[in-house]
């Protein structure tokens, strides 16, 4: 498991740096800045949720099969799904550009003329990403399947980094703000897709082929496993993009706080969800060779992994908050406005462990329709009425959209330990 992991986790620690540095550089730059990339990119985040969910079925299928020695498939599999990948996010690219106007007046309630005009400026230029960011999730999804996980390392490294370093430039630098910010994102995504594609393709050539490759279906297994998480994704982002547009109807102030706020979040979602890749893997290609119950070790094992890198990142916000959020922005106003929802992670960390390590399971074996209506449930029926209820309605602010993701997280983790409970109990049965 620990030699599986290190890069996923190393990767995803490179990931959390940018995660801060692009919300700390332009807190630190302007808080109105900061409140109009907090409205671009959530809804940024939406479309490549609902891409990337593909590059995880490449990941889950080509699993098994590498675990099954199907090596034809698995070559196939790669030029099928970069093909794939690639056409979606140019569709939704080019659709995403022509409607930034009309999208973004969704998180727009209190916006500006000029806040409206640089919001439209800075999705326009995020929507340019999508497609890199749809082919290179195909391209890690693919050689992770076969245990090289050092890729995603490389790939966080590549694209975080160029991207701290040119939105540096361009925010300080040149004063391009939230456009400059953009830039940096949108330029770092292509340089990391040259690094996972010219990887891909160089494995794919020293593989052997020793079996008949021409006639096993690929795309069909593959959108079998992608489609729930895809509609999970429509479902859980696009309630993100209303959460936000609950906070607008509180002000910038509010908008700065709340990206402050969900890249805390993102910080121990990025660790969680990177080390239950590996779990997704070693627990793929056990149940792909026919040993689910060795892949159920490796996963308990991968848990406390995960548990303890969580529960490290975690630790500024809640011992040292007030240093925590002055990394992100000296606004004292905004600092106010997120203090007492820092409270609140204490709650939801061990919540977003123990259901992230638990959907692994789920999803490794293939069973990612349940995870589908479960996280639908978690994030359309509970956390998005709670946000607007708590948050909006009660004038709770930033806790209660805090309080809101802790009930989401809370009814994920109870109903995902239920179904992981039933869904390995089936497959021990089938298998004895």
């Amino acid at each position: 498991m620990g030699s599986l992991s290190w890069p996923l986790v190393a990767g995803s620690a490179v990931s959390l740096l940018t995660a801060v540095a692009d919300t700390a550089i332009l807190g630190q730059y302007d808080t109105l800045e900061l409140a109009v990339m907090a409205r671009a990119v959530v809804i940024f985040v939406f479309c490549t949720a609902v891409l990337v969910p593909w590059g995880m079925a490449v990941q889950i299928v080509g699993a098994q099969w590498h675990g099954g020695e199907e090596t034809g498939r698995l070559v196939r599999l790669l030029t099928h799904s970069a093909a794939l990948t690639l056409g979606l996010g140019l569709v939704l690219a080019v659709g995403l550009y022509l409607a930034a106007p009309w999208v973004l007046q969704i998180t727009g309630a209190s916006a500006s003329a000029s806040a409206e005009q640089a919001a439209i400026e800075v999705l326009r230029i995020l929507t340019l990403a999508i497609p890199a960011a749809a082919l290179s999730a195909a391209a890690r999804g693919w050689l992770g399947a076969q245990g090289r996980t050092k890729v995603a390392l490389a790939n966080a490294a590549v694209v975080n980094l160029a991207n701290i370093a040119i939105s540096l430039a361009l925010v300080f630098g040149l004063q391009q703000g939230a456009q400059g910010a953009a830039w940096g994102t949108t330029i770092a995504h292509y340089l990391g897709l040259a690094v996972c594609l010219g990887l891909a393709l160089r494995h794919r050539r020293g593989l052997e082929v020793t079996q008949e490759s021409g006639t096993e279906p690929v795309l069909r297994p593959l959108g079998k496993v992608a489609w729930p998480d895809v509609v999970f994704g429509l479902g859980a982002y696009g309630g993100d993009v209303l959460i936000v547009a609950a906070v607008a109807f509180l002000g910038a102030v509010e908008l700065a706080g709340y990206r402050v706020m969900a890249s805390t979040v993102a910080i121990l979602f990025t660790v969680a969800f990177t080390c239950g890749s590996g779990i997704s893997i070693l627990v793929g290609q056990r149940h792909g060779a026919g040993d689910l119950r060795a892949g159920l070790d490796y996963a308990r094992a991968g848990a406390i992994v995960m548990g303890g890198c969580v529960a490290v990142l975690a630790l500024p916000a809640l011992v040292v908050p007030g240093w925590y959020l002055r990394l992100f922005t000296t606004d004292a106003a905004v600092i106010e406005s997120i203090g007492r929802a820092l409270l609140v992670f204490w709650l939801i960390a061990p919540l977003i462990v123990a259901s992230i390590s638990m959907a692994a399971v789920v999803r490794a074996v293939g069973d990612t329709k349940s995870m589908m209506y479960i996280g639908l449930l978690a994030q359309v029926a509970i956390a998005l009425p709670a946000a607007w209820l708590l948050g909006v309605w009660l004038e709770l602010g930033l806790l209660g959209i805090a309080l809101a993701m802790t009930l989401s997280w809370f009814s994920r983790t109870v109903l995902t330990a239920w179904r992981l409970r039933s869904t390995t109990a089936r497959l021990l049965q089938q298998r004895t």
